[in-house]
């Protein structure tokens, strides 16, 4: 007998396929089957397709930044919010990550939630950052440090954590020891 799911079990297969497949991969019937359900349960719980990946992507967002900035922002010390980034970063879903921003570049709705994503997350990692060096600074390192994410997310095919963890330990390193401007 197929069962009914939550909206939050549809959201955490639709990772998973993301995670496992890609892009090319979250399609309804692979996400029913990861589910044991029939597309009838699915639209039970969804209007549309389209419908299900606003939400998909709105969860992503929320659940992948929006809840790390809170969590940053309630650390009481700058050392403390830089090792709770870091954290994050080294365990987020990286393939999943990487499958979404690809489908990013080919969905409008997509590429603009990536694009506060990438902002938001940039702009968390100045703020972390500014605990240690000057704002101009901190936003150069920042954006290097986002950007060895996302070329990591993109490139890295092993999904070797110990490469991100390299690359933002040299910035992180800078952080720490560069003299801020006067």
């Amino acid at each position: 007998m197929k069962r009914q799911h939550p909206t939050s079990a549809y959201l955490a297969a639709g990772l998973d396929l993301l995670e496992r497949d890609g892009y090319g991969g979250l399609k309804l019937a692979p996400l029913c089957a990861e589910l044991d359900v029939t597309s009838g349960a699915f639209y039970h719980n969804f209007n549309s397709w389209s419908d299900y990946t606003s939400v998909l992507i709105t969860h992503w967002k929320n659940d992948q930044t929006t809840a790390l900035i809170e969590v940053i922002e309630a650390e009481a010390t700058p050392a403390d919010q830089l090792q709770t980034l870091l954290d994050f970063t080294v365990q987020l879903r990286h393939r999943a990550e990487a499958a979404i921003r690809a489908w990013s570049s080919i969905d409008p709705e997509i590429g603009r939630v990536q694009a506060s994503v990438d902002e938001a997350r940039i702009s968390a990692a100045q703020a972390v950052i500014a605990g240690f060096q000057a704002p101009e600074t901190a936003g150069r390192l920042a954006r290097a440090a986002y950007q060895a994410l996302v070329g990591f997310q993109v490139l890295d095919g092993s999904q070797d954590v110990s490469v991100l963890e390299t690359s933002l330990g040299l910035v992180i390193q800078e952080t720490l020891t560069s003299t801020p401007p006067r």
